[in-house]
């Protein structure tokens, strides 16, 4: 490696050294992951809810048995404890990581000699460098957009927080359900609904969207068996199976709207997305804190 030595800096610049962009997205030994855990969890606009033998005005009800929903710590909150529980392990992970990354410094000592001694191009470089790799290797999934009643106020302020498409969406046995409304529901099956004979008649189609948006699982049931005739009959049995048909049916009341649960997929790809952006993370922590 040649170095350009400016007089009383010893200052590297772009030119001296080479970054290892094969290093740069290799997958870290990371310690669990904070956030998920073995049992029902719903995450909603950055918060995190689980099931509760305490009566609340959320709730879940799965089969005969009704849970209040409680909010535990936030990702942030648990983002935070996770940093500092294992402080030590991510600075040997960060080190070892400024190490591979950059070639001709294998030499980094716990006072961080190269602190203050890379000019701001490489720094700024690597920094971006991280974040366009990271970026190719993370698939951005569309954000899922939430009306409700404003009672829950949505929260960004965490790596997990900024994964999009998961802004709503139910964990069990190692699945991901995305939450849908009830009309967001009854939307799917449009063409099953007979349309309105005459043009200045509302549809009975428009009928049960507008219920939809504020009926009980039992009010919109009722109103589907009394509009039987008009919907085919296979779909009125698929929608009630979903929405409500008896005592053992789902029910889901959060945030002042009730919800439908849609399989979405194995948690594999959410938990993958989440490790690669918390080394995201730790890889640009590590440029600030043994670097700048």
């Amino acid at each position: 490696m040649t170095e350009r030595v400016v007089k009383g800096n010893d200052l590297f610049f772009k030119d001296d050294i080479k970054i290892v962009e094969d290093e740069i997205t290799l997958a870290m030994a990371l310690p669990q992951l904070p956030v998920f855990r073995d049992d029902l969890q719903i995450f909603y606009k950055g918060h995190i809810f689980v099931p509760s033998r305490n009566p609340a005005k959320d709730y879940i009800k799965v089969y005969t048995e009704t849970y209040g929903l409680e909010e535990i710590a936030t990702p942030m909150q648990q983002e935070e404890a996770y940093f500092t529980k294992y402080k030590d392990d991510f600075k040997k992970l960060k080190s070892d990581f400024i190490k591979r990354v950059l070639t001709g410094f294998s030499d980094l000592e716990d006072n961080h000699p190269l602190k203050g001694r890379l000019s701001s191009g490489v720094i700024s470089e690597l920094e971006s460098t991280i974040a366009k790799k990271y970026a190719e290797e993370i698939t951005e999934q569309k954000e899922l957009e939430i009306e409700d009643s404003g009672l829950i106020k949505k929260l960004q302020d965490s790596v997990f927080g900024s994964i999009t498409g998961y802004e709503r969406v139910l964990i069990l046995d190692n699945k991901v359900y995305n939450l849908i409304t009830f009309p967001e529901f009854i939307a799917h099956f449009k063409p099953s609904f007979r349309p309105s004979i005459e043009p200045s008649e509302k549809s009975v189609y428009e009928k049960v969207m507008k219920a939809a948006k504020s009926a009980t699982p039992e009010e919109l049931s009722s109103l589907l068996d009394k509009h039987e005739g008009d919907i085919d009959k296979r779909t009125l049995s698929s929608m009630k199976g979903k929405i409500w048909s008896g005592d053992r049916s789902f029910k889901l009341y959060l945030g002042g709207v009730y919800w439908i649960p849609e399989h979405q997929g194995s948690i594999e790809n959410l938990q993958q997305t989440y490790q690669k952006m918390l080394e995201m993370k730790i890889k640009i922590d590590a440029v600030k804190e043994f670097l700048r």
